[in-house]
């Protein structure tokens, strides 16, 4: 989806925040500290996480932010972050007002103390998620550097519909072509063409990977992000797929690119508008849907939430209280989002669902988080949530006829794997499509990567980008799709 990964629900908004850094310098102690950190902790018996990003200040001391998902603390700033021969401190402010002290391991690359909040003290284990080369930047093995067998071209392509422009990158093999060419679409949310994120660059690793096999591609950036003009938070699906058109119109009269061999590789959300746009032209000859959802907006949601909310330890009981609250609020942003006075009840339903992740007795003390309701409220309401919300992608699946990929990871907790396959699958047979591949990969997460446990946490620790056998099974599909590279 991704993330991708869009914050699509106001449960997940509260869980999926991740912070990423970047290069590595010397704190007080020594130790090279600018990076994230993941913990947990015991709480009443759940297993709960946080996450802590440390980086020097302009006194050379430690500055750094918390965020407690399951207290819908983000990015908090906090009052103290030591480290002296190895001795950690860290001290959150209120609405968190909690003290962490711990020790560092012999590596550096873990701490473990005690976290104390007023009375009560809780174990805490501190992990640093992300290595560093030693210039200090994160590994990313996959990522492409200069020089590899292909040649990139930057462009700019007019999307007239819409009045948009959009930047983005031709990536042409060696030789002279013409080149069959796939372009690349981004799951829900801004993402630049490279669909950058956790210091992650997929298309980019996408791009160099159909470059060796001698498939040309397409990848350009959002709406409203990079270089391309325009607002993504007021464009539907439905309003995408024109970009998609536009795309397939610019490499039609582009003399490097076999105009028979253009097709679509979308990821998450992408795979939804590629989907979309491939019903609307037949100049597009192939689909592979990576990691793409095939139910409603508003059921893909209640899946995701239950999944992850479990995934982290949530009991049950407020599991199911989140998800009614969270349903709730989407019924009336599908069925009544006009009406003036719909804000207001949203705001209420929306507060039930962020009470809902705190337990029971903890509730009174919750802090005010009206603003955070307001955003989610206004998000609710945008043209894009609320088509994503109603539409049923098998809408579209039901009348694709060209040969098709979907690729799943099993342990993807936001486009669960099995479940959207089967799903897809019956849309297209339903649909007369029999040239269609379904594999689900076992051990993957939604960014098809090799994972432990699928939560978005994570994306940004896991150094590699794709899943070789996911690029082996991608690469080979389309060359044979295109006869690339014969």
């Amino acid at each position: 989806m991704a993330f991708s990964i869009r914050m699509i629900s106001t449960v997940l908004a509260a869980l999926m925040v991740v912070l990423t850094v970047g290069s590595a310098t010397q704190a007080q102690s020594g130790e090279a500290v600018e990076q994230e950190w993941v913990g947990r902790f015991e709480m009443n018996g759940a297993s709960l996480s946080f996450t802590v990003m440390l980086a020097p200040i302009e006194d050379g001391s430690l500055g750094g932010t918390i965020s407690v998902p399951f207290q819908n603390v983000e990015s908090l700033a906090l009052s103290e972050a030591l480290i002296v021969s190895r001795q950690v401190t860290l001290v959150a402010p209120p609405p968190t007002d909690a003290v962490f002290r711990g020790s560092l391991s012999a590596d550096g690359k873990v701490v473990t103390g005690t976290m104390t909040q007023g009375e009560n003290e809780f174990p805490f284990t501190l992990e640093r998620m992300v290595a560093l080369d030693e210039s200090g930047e994160v590994v990313r093995p996959q990522t492409p550097t200069d020089g590899g067998p292909y040649t990139t071209r930057g462009l700019t392509i007019v999307v007239e519909e819409a009045g948009v422009a959009l930047g983005g990158t031709l990536t042409l093999p060696e030789g002279d072509g013409p080149f069959p060419c796939a372009i690349l679409l981004s799951g829900a949310g801004p993402q630049d063409r490279d669909e950058a994120m956790f210091g992650h660059k997929p298309f980019a690793v996408l791009a160099d990977a159909l470059a060796r096999v001698g498939v040309a591609s397409l990848r350009c950036d959002d709406r409203g992000v990079g270089s391309s003009t325009g607002d993504l938070i007021q464009a539907t699906d439905a309003d995408l797929s024109d970009d998609v058109l536009a795309m397939v119109a610019y490499l039609m009269d582009t003399p490097e690119i076999d105009s028979g061999s253009i097709g679509v590789v979308g990821h998450s959300e992408g795979g939804v508008v590629a989907a979309i746009a491939a019903t609307r032209s037949s100049d597009i000859s192939y689909l592979a849907l990576l990691a793409s959802p095939g139910m409603p907006g508003h059921e893909m949601v209640t899946e995701q939430s239950q999944r992850i909310l479990g995934a982290i330890g949530m009991p049950v009981s407020q599991i199911q209280e989140a998800v009614i609250a969270t349903q709730a609020a989407h019924r009336l942003v599908m069925t009544r989002a006009g009406e003036v006075d719909v804000e207001w009840e949203l705001r209420a339903r929306v507060a039930e669902a962020y009470l809902a992740m705190y337990p029971p007795e903890q509730r009174s003390q919750v802090p005010d988080v009206g603003d955070q309701v307001a955003a989610q409220v206004q998000q609710l309401l945008t043209p894009w949530f609320r088509h994503y919300l109603a539409y049923n992608p098998v809408q579209a699946y039901l009348k694709v006829s060209c040969p098709t990929l979907a690729v799943f990871g099993s342990l993807d907790l936001q486009v669960e794997g099995d479940v959207n396959q089967a799903l897809i699958e019956q849309a297209f047979k339903s649909g007369g499509n029999k040239d269609v591949t379904l594999i689900t990969f076992d051990g993957m997460n939604h960014m098809l990567q090799p994972a432990n446990t699928g939560l978005p946490a994570e994306y940004g620790v896991i150094e590699t980008t794709i899943d070789q056998r996911v690029l082996k099974t991608l690469t080979e599909w389309v060359s044979e799709q295109t006869g690339a590279g014969s």
